[in-house]
Parts: C-alpha cells; sequence; structure tokens
C-alpha cells in the first residue's frame, strides 16, 4: 500500500472519531453517517490488499526470468510489499478499532441518556406532588399565623426584639464613647503619653514600661534650668494636692528643648502629655475646628491623671485678633472660652518663636513665661557628650549574615578627647540642641559606613563641616543676608 494512501485512511478515521466526540449527542443521522465512513475505510483498506496481491503476482513471476537484475528488483520489491502488509495488518486494525469503540461509547451514551430521562421524570413528578403538599401546609400555615391571639405575641415579641436592639445599638455607641473619650486620642494631638487601647493592654497585662526621659536628658544654660526645675516642682505639687494647674509659656529659637521638656515635666510630675501644633487648625474646614477643639477639651478633662496640652507654634492661631479673618476670631474667642478659669484636670503650655504676636488675652491666661535661648559653649559641649553617648557609644545593632546573626557595637578613637569634643563645641556656634543631635545622627551612619564602625576625628570634622556649611545656608534663607561671621 502507498504511503498517501495510508495516511488517507489513518486521517479520515482520525477525523470521523474527532467529529464524533464533538456530536456524539446530537443525532442518530451522523452516527449512521460515521458508520458509513467507518465501513467506506473498511473497504478501501480491502482494495488496497486486492492490489498488493496482484503485484505479489507480478513480481513472483519475475523471479523465474533469466535477468540477475530482474530477480534482484522482484526479490526487493517483494520483501518491501510484505513488510507493507505486516503494518498494515496492525495499524489497519488499530484504526478501524477506533471506530468500532466510538460507535459502541454513543450506543453507552443513549442507554444512559434515556436512563436519566426516567430518572428525570420521575423526580419531576414526585417535585409536582410535593410542592401540592407544602401548598396546602403553607396555607394551613398563613391561616394559623394571622390568627388575632397568635398577631398579638407576634406583635409583641418583633417589639421586644425592636425594643432591646434599640437599647443594644445606643448603649454600645455610648459605651464606645465613654471608651474613645478616656482611651481614644484627639485628631489634633499628633503624640501622647495618655494610654490609648493597644498600650493599655500591652501595660496593664503584659507588664511593659516605657522608657521615660529624665531631666538629665535636656541641657539648659543654669539660669534656665533651675527655673524650668522649679515649674516642675510646682506643676509636680499641684497635681498631688489637687490644686489649679499654672499655664505656661515658652519661647525661644526653634531646636531649644521647648517640646523636650514639656515631656519631662510631664513624666517628672507624673501627668500625661498631649503635643499638638497651632498649624493642625488650618486642615479644617470653618466650624470644624472649633468642633475639634471642644472634643480636645472634653478629652482632657476626663484625664484621671490630669494632663499637660503642649501647642507648639501657638502663634499660627492665638496671634492678635486684628491679624486675623473671621474664621481665626471665632476659634481664639472659643479658645478663650475655655480657658478663662483655672483648671485641676488640665495646664497649657505654648510654645512660640514670636510671643509679641500672641493676643493680649491669650497673654493674660499665661501665669509663667520661660525663655529657652541657644546653648551656649558649655552646653553645646555637654550635648556633644550627651549625643555620642546615646547615639554611638551606647548604641548596639544586629544584622544578617547568612542565617547568624551578629550584633555591632560602635567604637570611639581615644582621640576624641574631652579636649576635642570642646573645639568642637566651639566651632558649632550658633547651633541649636536638636541640630547638635542631627549632627550626631549623621556621624553615626558614617560610624556604621566606616570598616572598623569606629568614630574617628576624620568623621567627626567631615560631618561638622557639613554641618556648619548647611546651618549658614539656613541662616541666608531665614534672614536673608550673609552670616559667616557667626560660624568660627
Amino acid at each position: 500500500m502507498k504511503l498517501g494512501n495510508f495516511l488517507k485512511i489513518f486521517f479520515l478515521l482520525l477525523l470521523g472519531a474527532g467529529c464524533f466526540q464533538v456530536r456524539a449527542m446530537d443525532n442518530n443521522a451522523f452516527v449512521r453517517g460515521f458508520q458509513s465512513m467507518v465501513e467506506e475505510a473498511a473497504r478501501f483498506a480491502q482494495e488496497q490488499e486486492i492490489a498488493r496481491e496482484a503485484e505479489v503476482v507480478k513480481y513472483e513471476g519475475w523471479l523465474a526470468s533469466e535477468s540477475p537484475e530482474k530477480k534482484a528488483f522482484a526479490t526487493k520489491k517483494l520483501a518491501s510489499l510484505d513488510e507493507r502488509s505486516k503494518g498494515w495488518d496492525a495499524t489497519g486494525r488499530q484504526f478501524l478499532g477506533i471506530g468500532a469503540d466510538a460507535l459502541k461509547g454513543w450506543h453507552d451514551v443513549q442507554l444512559a441518556q434515556q436512563r436519566e430521562a426516567v430518572e428525570l421524570k420521575k423526580v419531576q413528578e414526585k417535585a409536582k406532588i410535593e410542592a401540592a403538599g407544602n401548598a396546602y401546609a403553607n396555607i394551613e400555615r398563613m391561616k394559623l399565623f394571622l390568627a388575632p391571639d397568635n398577631l398579638k405575641r407576634i406583635g409583641l415579641i418583633a417589639g421586644s426584639v425592636i425594643g432591646v436592639s434599640i437599647v443594644s445599638y445606643y448603649g454600645t455607641k455610648l459605651a464606645y464613647e465613654q471608651i474613645a473619650a478616656r482611651l481614644g486620642k484627639p485628631v489634633l494631638v499628633r503624640e501622647t503619653s495618655k494610654l490609648n487601647f493597644t498600650d493599655y493592654c500591652k501595660q496593664k497585662l503584659l507588664g511593659y514600661v516605657p522608657v521615660k526621659p529624665t531631666m538629665n536628658d535636656i541641657i539648659l544654660p543654669e539660669a534656665v534650668g533651675k527655673a524650668v526645675m522649679t515649674l516642675a516642682d510646682d506643676t509636680k505639687h499641684a497635681y498631688e494636692t489637687g490644686m489649679p494647674f499654672r499655664n505656661l509659656l515658652l519661647y525661644g529659637p526653634p531646636g531649644t528643648g521647648k517640646t523636650m521638656f514639656a515631656r519631662i515635666m510631664a513624666y517628672y510630675s507624673e501627668m500625661d502629655y498631649a503635643i499638638m501644633t497651632g498649624a493642625d487648625f488650618s486642615q479644617f474646614k470653618p466650624g470644624e475646628d472649633i468642633a475639634q477643639l471642644h472634643k480636645l477639651i472634653q478629652w482632657a478633662k476626663n484625664s484621671e491623671n490630669g494632663l499637660i496640652i503642649f501647642i507648639d507654634e501657638a502663634d499660627v492661631f492665638l496671634r492678635n485678633r486684628s491679624k486675623l479673618n473671621d474664621q481665626g476670631v471665632k476659634l481664639l474667642n472659643a479658645f478663650l472660652s475655655h480657658t478663662g478659669d483655672e483648671s485641676d484636670k488640665f495646664m497649657f503650655v505654648f510654645a512660640t518663636n514670636h510671643p509679641e504676636v500672641l493676643d493680649p488675652a491669650v497673654l493674660s491666661r499665661i501665669h509663667k513665661k520661660v525663655y529657652f535661648p541657644l546653648p551656649g559653649q558649655v552646653e553645646r559641649e555637654a550635648l556633644l557628650n550627651l549625643y555620642v553617648d546615646k547615639k554611638i557609644r551606647k548604641d548596639v545593632r544586629y544584622v544578617m549574615k547568612g542565617k547568624e546573626e551578629i550584633e555591632i557595637r560602635p567604637k570611639i578613637s581615644d582621640e576624641i578627647s574631652a579636649e576635642f569634643i570642646k573645639q568642637m563645641g566651639t566651632r558649632i556656634d550658633g547651633f541649636a540642641g536638636r541640630d547638635i543631635m542631627q549632627m550626631v545622627g549623621e556621624m553615626a551612619y558614617e560610624v556604621y559606613r566606616s570598616p572598623e564602625c569606629m568614630l574617628t576625628p576624620e568623621i567627626f570634622d567631615s560631618v561638622v563641616k557639613q554641618k556648619i556649611e548647611q546651618h549658614k545656608q539656613d541662616l541666608e534663607f531665614i534672614q536673608g543676608g550673609d552670616y559667616s561671621a557667626q560660624i568660627k
């Protein structure tokens, strides 16, 4: 059999089998057509076998020829015909078997469909009977439901459920408001030591104790230090004796320790603190700022430990009313209405760089005013030692190298002596405490990047030079002049 004829039979049967799989459930006509196609393929194979036998007879006759070439060709041809015959016997049976299997599968499908149809009909009949019974049962239930006595009982139950739901809703809402008033945080407050729900659980249930700053963590000129220590003692005494608190004003250049002192005074007095800024009122629409101020005051009144409310940039919303718009005046008046009387629940600590712009009514409500100057030479040296000790000498980091955790402790060169610190303190004249803290933080970055992980005079000097240049630029931006002479 030629290869083309073999492929014809192969693709004919394969196409028929594929079509049958797609349309096996369409109709009987398609199946009959497919059966005819299989029979046609069988007839075609029989014709090919007859043709092969004719060729065999032909080439067997050549074997009797006297020509050696003709005998050799006949032998080769007969061997080829014999191999093809064997291949066709196996392959033909295989592919013709596909057709038989496909027809058998279709008959099985038809039988299964018939069985399913019978079962479906039984189910439908049963569903009709049950539906009729349910309809009758529903009618009887409806009659019973509409009976006057039952309607009364149902009304009583429904009313009770609604009543309990309303009481539960408003009771839960009231409880939430009470919890929020005690443990929540107003939108205006950026930072507070007053416990929220998470902190309350950590401290009460897990025994977590936060690190609290002390008076040793703030470096101030001697006179200022004595003044603020007196304020802290007075505040602590007022809290312990239940006397009214006194409002304070801290003024001076930025970064001189005003906010830090408010935190420390709160911890020293065993009170809570809340930190906000005057600029935060600008985020609200007209009227909302006053509502948020009321929430802040109500929250402060619920403080069990007494509350120090620290307002940074107080001049933004408490400035002279002649400089405010109508809404600003309304906010100022609302604030004044809450501070007209002294309170034993909370006190205000105002911070500003410009005390001269505050409204006279605000100034009249402030009992003590303290100026926080830039640190002098002694204070700068103390600040350098304080932050080098905190951020470098006592700092410990843990890094993963492969699967092992490595502890890294920075070292400080012996060349960083007291005399060296004094020289550096002289060079940074005009720096505020915050500037010095940030400068030492930059040194810590450089130390961890160095191979020895050590603070050396070279790292110290390099960072100081960079910060001096930045500080000079800041002064020029703020004051619009050249103040390089102030930088040693």
